[in-house]
This record gives C-alpha cells, structure tokens and sequence, in this order.
C-alpha cells in the first residue's frame, strides 16, 4: 500500500483522523488531494481536516463514523488554537514580521500583521523604521537571506516552523502540528510585542 500525505501538517491531520485504518483496508494506493497551501492557518486547516475526513470515508465507508467522529474532535482543537491566536495576537505593538519567503503572509492576513521576505526591496529600512529587532528563518528554507539581513541590520535571528517538515529535534521529541502552531505563536506574540506576551 503507498499512502501519500505530506506536508507533515497533512499527515498529522491524516494520522488523527483515522489513516492507519485505510492503510489497513487498502490493498491499492491512497492519495489524499488537498488544494492549496493551508498548513499555517488553523481555520483553513479545519477544513482540511473535514476534507480528509471525506476522503478516508470514501475509501472505507465502513470506517465512515469513525474518521467524522474523530475528525469533529481535532477540529475543535483547531479551533481552539484560532481563538488563542486571535487573542494572543489581538493587541500588538508591532505590525510587521520579517521571515525568509513570505510563507506566514495567508497567517498574517488572518491574525492582523504582515509578514515582508527578507529579499524585499528596501527591507532593511522598514526594519529600522518600524524597530523589527527579530527577523525569522523558516525550516525547510535557506537561511542565506534572514542571515545576511540579521547581519546587516544587526537583528536577532529565531526559526518560526512551516509545519510541511518536521527537524530531527522534533522528530524526536514527538512534535505535533498544534504544538508547532503554539511555538510559532509564541515567537510571533514576543516579535510583535502583543500584550499577551507582557504579564
């Protein structure tokens, strides 16, 4: 049986709602086919959850209230952690965040901040003027230009996660989306000096 589902943000969605069960069932391949890229954005991915629940239904409609009833339950968790970015991240005294390709911009737009790549014309200024004093690389991404542009405007440098690989450290210590998704609101809520982040 080959089973498709990368990036890690689908295969954790996937494993949570019932994969092994189709793995088991399946004597052929599976390919779960999500559109889009919606891995850092828990609402999307409440829908991707509800996709992925319809899909392993339709390989085994024997397992059918098992993937609904387990996929209810993740997306409440889902949901949980929108309101604990809505929350933590509604009260900020930065706009901006600076991270190597732009991939927390679908995330940025829905939470209330921008994220700039760090090759963006004329970055380094807007890094002065708005006092950024943290630029982000992103894993499964080059660090060349966060480093040159951390060296350049003499800012810190942290690591906000995809959630589309996991690192041999997360691996290992058994990471899983949500709490890849807290980690990174963590970093953004200290980033954009929201209240939540001063006690």
């Amino acid at each position: 049986m080959t089973v498709t589902a990368t990036p890690f943000a689908l295969a954790e969605v996937a494993s949570r709602v019932g994969l092994n069960r189709v793995v088991v069932a399946e004597q052929g391949g599976f390919v779960l086919h999500i559109g889009g890229d919606p891995w850092l954005d828990p609402v999307a991915m409440e829908g991707v959850t509800a996709q992925v629940a319809n899909q392993l239904s339709a390989k085994d409609p024997v397992g059918r209230s098992t993937y609904q009833s387990a996929a209810r339950v993740y997306e409440a968790q889902l949901g949980a952690l929108d309101i604990s970015y809505r929350s933590s991240l509604a009260d900020c005294g930065r706009m901006d965040i600076v991270t190597a390709t732009r991939a927390f911009a679908p995330m940025a737009r829905r939470y209330g901040f921008v994220d700039h790549a760090a090759t963006e014309a004329g970055i380094a200024q807007l890094i002065a003027a708005k006092g950024i004093a943290v630029v982000f690389t992103e894993t499964g991404v080059s660090t060349t230009a966060v480093d040159a542009l951390a060296q350049a405007t003499h800012t810190k440098i942290q690591e906000l996660d995809t959630t589309t690989v996991l690192t041999a450290t997360e691996a290992t210590r058994g990471a899983t989306y949500l709490a890849l998704m807290d980690d990174n609101l963590a970093k953004l809520t200290k980033a954009l000096d929201c209240t939540s982040n001063n006690p």
